[in-house]
């Protein structure tokens, strides 16, 4: 028997349902089936039944991240935003790095970690680059080699002989 395989058949593996607020759905609810394998997203929106299935090899990794109010959130991350699940939120405690890695354990995916932007001054004090030459248009620019040469006047053109 495979690892993968005894993985599945741990009970504390098995799949499980969970609610979820969605502003977009009808009622403001979605339903997620989450599993070892994958997830499964139910929801309707505006009359529209929809069911999504999303494999969990889909899935960035789970990731916590804490802001400035001491805030912690574990999140099963996608690049769809939408697809995003949030998996755990409460204020900063030390079972938190336990439950991140529970979750990670759980997907098999990787715990990340992400830090809020921090900001640092006004916006005021910000520099910007300076900004572009706008000289000539596109059209009127001659390529670099040819700025060597000098242009050539059609007076002298019969003028040579070979």
């Amino acid at each position: 028997m495979s690892l993968q395989a005894s993985t599945y058949s741990n009970p504390f593996f098995e799949p499980f349902d969970v609610c979820a607020l969605d502003e977009r759905a009808d009622g403001g609810v979605r339903y997620i089936r989450m599993s070892p394998r994958g997830i499964a997203i139910q929801r309707q929106v505006n009359g529209v039944k929809m069911h999504v299935m999303v494999p969990i090899h889909g899935y960035e990794g789970v990731v916590l991240t804490c802001d400035e109010q001491r805030l912690c959130r574990i999140a099963l991350v996608h690049q769809d935003e939408d697809l995003t699940i949030e998996l755990y939120q409460a204020a900063e405690s030390p079972a938190v790095l336990a439950i991140w890695r529970s979750w990670a354990d759980f997907f098999a995916k990787p715990a990340l970690y992400h830090e809020p932007p921090v900001t640092r001054g006004e916006p005021s004090n910000i520099t910007w680059a300076p900004p572009r030459r706008r000289g000539l248009s596109l059209d009127e620019r001659r390529p670099r080699f040819l700025k060597r040469r000098r242009c050539g006047h059609l007076d002298r053109v019969g003028s040579r002989r070979f």
